[in-house]
């Protein structure tokens, strides 16, 4: 899937570095699917235990966003500031307090409703696309679009067919001065079957407009060009082979989407083709 022509198209890329945090926002449209409510609301409460090692604290909602049930109040409990637990401050904490408002995007994890400041289209105040995005939000119809892994929503996959043995007949070739490798794009549906596999191609893609007024595409998977040689013929014969795949699945309700896979076939260090599993950088 294709957000604004840009991608919101495969990959999660997290990098943690010592004081700092750094991590892409996931799709507002399918953090919205994920979450159980998303609100914006005012802190009007924050309480403390005793050891102070965690705070509770209550929003008013203001307005819902979802449709379903929409109480009045919701309560959430995170760990204390950082000098309550003797660390050092760094940017990956984030804390609240009475009269902040916050757009929240809550999720159940571990069995508790819950959300953060990072990662996530939760924020203080509401952003400049927040408005228009989550009006459009529930038109977003998950099911029309081939998604690529993301951690934040996504269980990881990868295939059922046995490539190792597809491979065997290939093993036996030699591809001689052969620098670059290939990726082929598999399209994977709800019930783990491929329904295509096709050389993945960089630019000059067609995209499927499936709706203009949220702004989201589905690049088509289709023949863009032919292989330019034996490794990219070889590894897209092995690729119309594999036929099956493991379902991918939100991590939150475990609905079964449809899923947009990658392998890169290329040569080892003994001209022999070699595969692993390839992810793209979310931008």
């Amino acid at each position: 899937m294709i957000k604004r022509f840009l991608v919101f198209f495969v990959f999660l890329f997290i990098t943690k570095l010592s004081n700092a945090c750094v991590c892409d926002v996931p799709n507002i449209f399918l953090e919205f699917y994920a979450s159980k409510y998303v609100f914006y609301g005012e802190i009007i409460s924050k309480t403390y235990p005793k050891d102070s090692l965690t705070y509770t604290f209550t929003f008013k909602i203001e307005k819902h966003f979802k449709d379903g049930d929409r109480p009045e109040n919701l309560t959430f409990t995170w760990p204390s500031e950082p000098k309550y637990r003797d660390k050092v401050y760094s940017d990956c904490d984030y804390e609240v307090n009475i009269g902040d408002k916050l757009l929240v995007f809550a999720q159940n994890k571990n069995g508790k409703l819950n959300f953060g400041l990072n990662c996530s289209n939760s924020s203080k105040g509401l952003s400049l696309r927040s408005p228009e995005s989550l009006k459009n939000a529930p038109r977003f119809k998950v099911l029309n679009y081939h998604l690529n892994f993301d951690y934040y929503f996504f269980n990881q996959t990868k295939p059922i067919t046995n490539i190792d043995s597809i491979m065997t007949p290939f093993k036996s070739n030699k591809y001689s001065n052969i620098k670059e490798g290939v990726i082929i794009m598999f399209d994977v549906d709800t019930n783990g079957l491929v329904s295509k596999s096709n050389i993945w191609v960089t630019n000059g893609f067609e995209l499927n407009k499936i709706d203009s007024l949220v702004g989201t595409f589905d690049i088509i998977n289709k023949e863009y060009r032919l292989p330019e040689n034996n490794l990219e013929k070889d590894a897209l014969d092995i690729s119309k082979k594999i036929k099956k795949w493991q379902i991918m699945r939100f991590k939150q309700g475990g609905m079964a989407v449809n899923s947009r896979q990658y392998l890169m076939f290329s040569v080892d260090k003994n001209e022999q083709i070699q595969y692993k599993q390839f992810f793209y950088l979310v931008n």
